[in-house]
């Protein structure tokens, strides 16, 4: 901390609005005067009255401002003043913005007037560049019977130059604001769960889950009156209670269940019964153009496909599309024709999304596919890649662009070249072998890799002869970089184990098959043999860890040496399914998402204890970089769909997105390690209705600051350790608040020392443990910038 001593005047421009300062007789210390002289200890002489002295903010060491009353006092003007004397002319202490004196409708927004834009809720009403600033107050509107109060749009404080940071009373700048995780600490903790273990494996198993969970934005959580990034997302599986044991999923039925992670704990907020197959994974976005999301979901046969809508609170059904040419398992959403209306890719066609009518066919309905730009063209038109081939959208039909003979499993794109076309890296589940491939530009394909065994040096007979596990392998594979060169490098499950190898080396020829694996891990997946996996970068060092799930356990694997950071049970089916990451609790750090079920396998280190539902892990110290609140289908990239849920009209290639280049790997746009960075300033309200100490909390950080700050008001200058006699008052901010932005807090008291500012009062700040702060010796502000004339 730093103690700031500055004028009431300067102390004055960090407010946006203030209102009801100066009230009251003129007897006392805040009588008339020509000199401080004139006035009472604890009171200067302003503008010819007697007023309490400056505030201070920080805890030790002093900093003066260079503008101290007693040596910069404005200049006197020629009549009385009730406000602020600016160049010799009276100002409203409210339009007083440095030497300026804000006019009309303008405010003093960080020393510079502006004039207030439209009424925000957020962010998301206010222009680009612009922000809400919720002390403007508007009408607000209710929401749950609560009022949630409502502001007006400034634009952002501009940036401040490198190496100065902002003046927290009178701050004309924000400074760049980041918190870098311990590389070494990596700590974990179950914080919601939904379902359990009822104690038999027998069906049926009502909170079994075999699929991967989707996370979404559904309904309007801070009624705004929109579905946006800002909403707590939802939770969306399918639960598998009884699959009547069908090797192959056919005919399984499941219910389709949305949860919430809100007040503490994991919610089922709505439910279809028997609507749709656990073997199959949902995908969910805003595929019709109408406010809110949409959820696409396979039906029971899996021949066709259902979507959902949230109508009058209740989910519904939107549309049911007609018989697919081919099995719907993995459905994607993207604008395939860029003209603002999404489709849903699934099953070898490809539906409109607001109809669910068929929009375009495929040349050869394949049907493990995911989309990307994968040709290069200047407008970034997607194509639909499948392991063997790239369809592209020609004359009204996908067509077949190129096809490499053969090939079986799941593809993704990334750049593991640097620079031309992206490779295309697939598993051929048939021989569990790696291939590496690539569009050459003119209709035919270029393979760089081929045949590597994902099994390493992995002994087959880790599973049964007759086991897909010994015979066959290979999950659908993710990009990551593991090892912080700037590339992406290839995770995959199997069967008797785990892989990751150098993305790098594997488009060198020079480099022998074995010579391309990072490590291997021996995991159980003898069942299926193709388990999803999925990379997120916890501590933000540019070295993504992988997550995987086998039969029996939930594993955090470093990314680079395959080393266990984390492992807890997790009993599995073992299909397609993946844990996920993303931010389902608003908290601004990223959490684990991973589905369990009990029907078949059994904790192997507490024989008879089984799992069933989904669980979320979250850090036990909150220091997990932050993430979006989003992760909308199996083939997940963060360039296939907003945080909000829309699906933009034209996606930015993934694979040449700075900061990007990733497959299954969710991460913040921007710095995922900005932080927050809360100042206070203490006022006294002088509102006869409202008498009190206004304590106004701001977020000059760049991550938002969450709900439920403490702050607290003590009697007496600043120390480190306060008697809890001088508490004056405890309060908790109310709502987030994103950068530049404010909430005051009134503690009230009738106190005329405290008032009239001659007893001294300091308030702190404290943050949820979730919270990650760039600067902690500026959560403390000392005195009041004006009191009351009492």
């Amino acid at each position: 901390m730093h103690k700031i001593i500055v004028s009431a005047l300067a102390s004055l421009l960090f407010l946006l609005l203030l209102l009801s300062v100066a009230c009251g007789d003129d007897g006392g210390g805040a009588g008339p005067c020509t000199s401080t002289a004139d006035c009472e200890d604890g009171f200067s002489c302003v503008d010819s009255a007697c007023v309490a002295d400056a505030a201070d903010s920080g805890s030790d060491g002093a900093r003066d401002s260079g503008r101290d009353t007693a040596v910069d006092a404005p200049p006197a003007c020629a009549e009385p003043c009730d406000g602020v004397c600016i160049g010799g002319a009276c100002c409203e202490v409210a339009s007083a913005c440095g030497d300026v004196c804000c006019g009309g409708t303008e405010v003093c927004s960080f020393l510079r007037c502006v004039t207030p834009g439209a009424e925000c809720q957020n962010e998301d009403d206010c222009a680009a560049g612009d922000y809400c600033e919720p002390q403007l107050a508007g009408d607000g509107v209710m929401c749950d019977g609560t009022l949630i109060a409502s502001g007006r749009c400034l634009p952002r404080p501009p940036a401040c130059p490198d190496g100065t940071t902002p003046d927290p009373v009178a701050p004309m700048c924000v400074t760049a604001c980041t918190f870098t995780p311990d590389a070494d600490a990596f700590d974990v903790e179950l914080s919601l769960s939904w379902g359990a273990f009822d104690g038999s494996a027998a069906a049926p198993n009502l909170t079994d889950v075999r699929n991967s969970p989707i996370v979404i934005q559904l309904d309007d959580d801070d009624c705004d009156g929109r579905i946006t990034g800002r909403d707590i997302p939802e939770i969306v599986i399918i639960t598998s209670p009884d699959d009547q044991n069908r090797p192959d999923g056919t005919n399984a039925v499941g219910d389709l269940v949305v949860l919430s992670a809100a007040d503490g704990a994991l919610t089922e907020k709505w439910r279809v019964a028997a609507s749709t197959n656990p073997w199959t994974y949902p995908a969910a976005g805003n595929i019709d153009g109408a406010p809110g999301n949409e959820i696409v979901a396979c039906s029971i046969d899996r021949r066709t496909i259902v979507a959902y809508h949230i109508v009058a609170d209740a989910l519904v059904e939107r549309w049911t599309s007609p018989v697919l040419p081919a099995l719907c398992v993995m459905p994607n959403i993207a604008d395939v024709d860029q003209d603002g209306m999404p489709e849903v890719i699934v099953g070898g066609t490809v539906l409109a999304g607001e109809t669910g009518a068929v929009r375009y066919m495929m040349d050869e309905p394949d049907r493990d596919v995911i989309l990307s730009d994968v040709d290069g063209d200047a407008e970034h038109t997607l194509e639909i890649v499948s392991a063997r081939r790239i369809h592209s959208l020609v004359g009204g039909r996908f067509v077949v662009l190129a096809d490499r003979g053969a090939g079986t499993g799941h593809p993704i794109v990334a750049d593991l070249e640097a620079g031309g076309l992206p490779e295309i890296i697939t598993v051929e589940y048939d021989t569990h072998t790696l291939t590496v491939w690539r569009y050459d530009g003119a209709g035919g394909v270029e393979t760089l890799r081929t045949g590597l065994d994902i099994n390493g040096t992995l002994d087959p007979t880790l599973c049964g002869s007759t086991s897909a596990g010994r015979t066959h392998g290979g999950g659908p594979p993710t990009a990551a970089d593991v090892n912080g060169d700037g590339t992406p490098d290839i995770a995959v499950a199997g069967g008797v184990g785990y892989a990751v190898l150098d993305g790098r080396r594997l488009v060198d020829s020079t480099v022998a098959d074995a010579d391309t694996f990072f490590w291997t891990q021996s995991t159980i997946d003898c069942s299926s043999a193709r388990t999803g996996s999925s990379v997120f970068d916890f501590n933000g060092d540019g070295r993504a860890e992988v997550l995987y799930a086998d039969e029996h356990y939930l594993r955090i694997y470093e990314g680079m040496t395959g080393t266990v950071l984390f492992e807890a049970c997790n009993t599995n089916g073992t299909i397609l399914e993946m844990p996920i990451v993303a931010d389902v609790d608003g908290d601004g750090q990223a959490d684990i998402i991973v589905a369990s079920n009990a029907r078949y396998r059994e904790c192997r280190d507490v024989p008879g204890t089984r799992t069933s539902g989904i669980r979320v892990y979250s850090s036990t110290s909150g220091t997990w970089v932050r993430t979006r609140r989003v992760w909308n289908q199996h083939a997940y990239h963060v360039t296939n769909v907003e945080e909000s849920g829309e699906i933009p009209t034209r996606e930015a290639p993934n694979w040449s997105t700075p900061g990007l280049n990733n497959f299954r790997q969710n991460k913040q746009p921007g710095n995922e390690l900005s932080a927050v960075d809360a100042v206070l300033t203490l006022r006294a309200n002088c509102s006869s209705a409202e008498l009190g100490v206004t304590v106004t909390v701001r977020n000059l950080g760049e991550a938002v600051m969450p709900i439920g700050a403490e702050v607290r008001l003590y009697r007496g200058p600043i120390v480190s350790a306060p008697d809890p006699a001088d508490l004056l008052g405890t309060m908790n901010t109310t709502r987030a608040l994103f950068p530049a932005q404010a909430e005051d807090l009134n503690f009230p008291t009738t106190d005329p020392g405290i008032l009239g500012g001659s007893v001294r009062v300091h308030a702190v700040v404290e943050l949820p443990a979730t919270a990650r702060e760039c600067r902690e010796d500026n959560n403390s502000a000392e005195g009041l910038d004006r009191g009351c004339l009492m």
